[in-house]
């Protein structure tokens, strides 16, 4: 079916003579509605994803396979699990975050919240 606001082919048509350059200048009038609006192209892709993911576990060979894998990890005892390593994951990242070593101060044109954060995650997670 179609998605009333997220439709792909609604924004294309509404400006078809004007090409999507996303090396110009952002204040230009002649930008597409993709490169204005990029989150809900985000969102379009998103969504048509999921649909298909959807749809072909109706098929038979892989939905037999599939189908039972996704009810177990969308199970109530999952979904507890996922939330234990939350919390984990959370006061992990905290305790390391709060050693006041070099790659936990701020630096200049990076993230130090973001690099301890992928740190403690790759230690805990994977």
């Amino acid at each position: 079916g179609k998605l009333l606001f997220l439709d792909f082919q609604k924004m294309q048509k509404a400006e078809q003579k004007i090409s999507c350059n996303y090396r110009v200048d952002m204040d230009a009038a002649n930008w597409c509605q993709i490169a204005r609006h990029p989150v809900q192209f985000c969102m379009v892709v998103l969504v048509k994803w999921s649909a298909f993911t959807f749809e072909i576990m109706c098929t038979p060979g892989f939905g037999k396979s599939v189908i039972p894998a996704f009810y177990a990890s969308v199970c109530k005892d999952s979904l507890w699990f996922i939330a234990f390593l939350t919390v984990l994951l959370a006061g992990s990242f905290q305790s390391y975050w709060s050693l006041p070593i070099p790659d936990n101060l701020p630096g200049e044109g990076r993230s130090h919240l973001g690099r301890s954060f992928l740190k403690i995650f790759k230690m805990d997670i994977l």
